[in-house]
Order: C-alpha cells, then structure tokens, then sequence
C-alpha cells in the first residue's frame, strides 16, 4: 500500500495536484490520527469520551460524545488550513 503522503508527493511531482489541496488533505490526514489515538483511549476514558453528549443532530438522533469530538477534530484541522470558504457539518 501506499501512504496518503507519498502519493500526494507523486501527484505533486506530476503537477497533478496543488499546494491548496495538498494542505487540505493532510489536514485530514492529520485529523484522522488524532480520531484514531481518541477511538484507541476511549474505552479507558468513558466517562470523557464515550455515551450520549445530552444533545439531538438535525436527523433526530442523540449525538454520542466521540461523534461530537471528532467533528470538531475536523473542523479545526480543516479550519487551520485557510483553504476553505466554508466548513459545514
């Protein structure tokens, strides 16, 4: 397999991709291992991360606490970027 990084290299060698969406990626990137260590500790940090976060999303659904801290993980690590107009969820 080949990591998200080096493939973003070759297409960048190749032209194919530019700096603006280079930094939106890795800033996904990025966010995605921070989620990853989260969903790796939460079952030894419940009571932070796990269960309901007492509030219903625009579907009806009780948002879970994990779903809430993840969304804003993404949020900020696209935010920090300044390549996005707009950032909804």
């Amino acid at each position: 397999g080949v990591t998200l990084s080096r493939y973003l290299i070759e297409l960048h060698k190749r032209g194919r991709v530019d700096d603006d969406l280079s930094s939106v990626l890795n800033s996904v990137r990025e966010a995605a291992k921070v989620i990853s260590k989260l969903v790796g500790t939460a079952p030894l940090k419940q009571g932070e991360l796990l269960g309901y976060q007492g509030e219903v999303n625009v579907q009806g659904e009780d948002q879970k606490k994990l779903d809430v801290i993840t969304n804003d993980v993404f949020k900020r690590a696209l935010q920090y970027t300044g390549k996005l107009g707009t950032l909804a969820s």
